[in-house]
């Protein structure tokens, strides 16, 4: 189906989208069969270019007789039958499709571009070459690419893999460098606090040692006193770096593993709460999701804790 479907030629009243060459007037942009307007000569409206107006298309009214679902264009997801734009990708459900082989032109013999129409193709993304009207334990995978939002062409083929292959463990390089803050990020808090508080307090022995370092060097006799030695303090450094290394390695190996099941267990427990389709649809958008503005606001913090320590320290 092309643009100019059930539109009729000015001239001849018969459908422009016949197989016949179609033509463009440059001035109004009104189309016509090339055969017609090369016998009439001319564009037949004179009013629209003495008023320097542009033709505009007719108005029809659009009924959908279908009591199927839409299928998304762009990523395949099926989409409510009233519904206007993919739930998963937002493409527009309602664009009319544009031949690949179209034969429209203006009279100077340029030729139109075609609208903008990606067909259906099952393994494209958001769902990263996992076909969308499959479920992944039992969930379909609209309503895990809903609930996750961002880098759903990542995920979901993981959690695919996990489902279907039992592979248990898959890296994520994002969680190894950032792990507290990562899970914070993707809404697991509970995960994120945890991680965070743990990573926190095994680097308290090395910021000790610095302190105390520094304050050697620079033979600072205001520093506070603490009960161990630097032998000591540098021991429980280096015991408590190799720790945190060991834990953003676990970080990186079982975070999607873990995130699965924290997607898994909202995503029932909003199916369990919520039977309204579009409904269910928001709530799953806003439990799930990021969070970064969360993380802006820690890293601010960060910052200023940071500056404002270093400042007493030198300031003292």
């Amino acid at each position: 189906m092309g643009k100019y479907q059930n539109v009729d030629c000015p001239i001849c009243g018969e459908p422009l989208e016949n197989g016949k060459v179609i033509v463009i007037c440059p001035e109004c942009g009104a189309p016509y069969h090339k055969d017609c307007v090369d016998k009439e000569g001319k564009c037949i409206f004179d009013e629209l270019h003495a008023q320097k107006k542009a033709w505009e298309m007719p108005k029809k009214e659009v009924h959908y007789t279908s009591d199927e679902p839409k299928r998304c264009s762009r990523c395949g997801t099926l989409n409510p039958i009233d519904g206007l734009f993919c739930e998963v990708c937002g493409n527009p459900l309602n664009q009319p499709k544009q031949p690949p082989n179209s034969n429209q032109q203006t009279f100077t013999g340029g030729f139109q571009k075609p609208l903008n129409y990606m067909a259906y193709d099952p393994f494209t993304t958001p769902f990263g070459g996992v076909n969308p009207d499959e479920k992944i334990d039992e969930i379909p995978v609209k309503d895990w690419a809903v609930f996750i939002g961002q880098n759903t062409q990542y995920f979901i083929p993981k959690f695919n893999d996990m489902g279907q292959k039992r592979k248990n463990t898959t890296f994520n390089f994002a969680a190894l460098l950032f792990n507290g803050f990562y899970f914070l990020y993707r809404k697991m808090y509970l995960w994120g606090i945890m991680l965070i508080v743990v990573m926190v307090g095994l680097q308290i022995p090395s910021i000790l040692f610095t302190i105390q370092e520094m304050a050697k060097n620079m033979m600072m006799t205001d520093v506070i006193q603490i009960p161990f030695s630097m032998e000591a303090l540098a021991h429980a450094s280096n015991i408590c770096s190799a720790a945190r290394l060991v834990i953003m390695v676990l970080c990186g190996i079982f975070t999607n593993r873990l995130y699965k099941f924290h997607c898994e267990n909202k995503i029932r427990k909003v199916q369990n709460q919520v039977t309204e389709h579009h409904e269910y649809m928001k709530t799953l958008t806003k439990t799930g999701g990021t969070s970064a503005k969360l993380i802006f606001i820690l890293v601010t913090i960060y910052f200023i804790l940071s500056t404002l320590s270093v400042f007493l320290l030198w300031f003292k």
